[in-house]
């Protein structure tokens, strides 16, 4: 009997480069003021790699910003309009600035009179995190800030900065979470992200 037998080569794939956590922005010291983006010009709507869509925001100034649905989350879920209570349960949004910068991650919100004094991040704290590519040194969510100091209130949702975060141009992944004083976020807005 005589076999006739082809030898391909085995080819190795390219090992994957490890991701590089970049070095940490310097951020503004003071507790950052909501920028008012009510004026700013819609641009054209896109669509991120899950599918949802986002939209840039241009000011008269020439700043940049994007905006997203607050349902439109690429991973995750809210519990009704709260985040999860259990670890590492949070939720991702996927948005395209058109420039690397620092921008305000704005959303609406408001909170209950249970967690009055706590601070956004610490010990006995909302436990606020926020990542950008995974990396938690990409944004600032101004931990020792306390609801009051956010502009938060108990009775009527508004807007405030739930943290200052390093946009790269690209589509960046930003999660959120928030597991204990639960802010109370308004599910008929969107998160804005606005350059500083």
């Amino acid at each position: 009997l005589f076999y006739n037998f082809t030898f391909r080569p085995l080819v190795e794939s390219e090992p994957e480069e490890p991701v590089v956590e970049p070095a940490a922005p310097t951020w503004p010291a003071e507790n950052p003021v909501v920028i008012d983006t009510s004026a700013w010009t819609a641009g054209t709507p896109a669509q991120n790699k899950a599918g949802k869509t986002y939209t840039p925001l241009t000011s008269a100034a020439g700043k940049n910003g994007v905006k997203i649905a607050f349902a439109d989350v690429s991973s995750g879920a809210y519990d009704g309009s709260k985040l999860s209570t259990s670890a590492d349960s949070g939720v991702t949004y996927q948005v395209k600035a058109a420039k690397a910068g620092i921008y305000q991650m704005i959303m609406k919100a408001k909170v209950s009179s249970s967690g009055n004094g706590k601070t956004f991040a610490g010990e006995s704290s909302r436990g606020v995190v926020i990542k950008v590519n995974g990396f938690e040194s990409q944004a600032n969510v101004y931990g020792a800030r306390t609801e009051v100091e956010a502009g938060l209130n108990t009775s009527e949702r508004v807007q405030f900065v739930l943290g200052l975060v390093y946009l790269t141009g690209g589509e960046d992944s930003i999660y959120i979470e928030n597991r204990y004083y639960r802010i109370d976020f308004d599910a008929a807005s969107d998160v804005i992200f606005a350059e500083i």
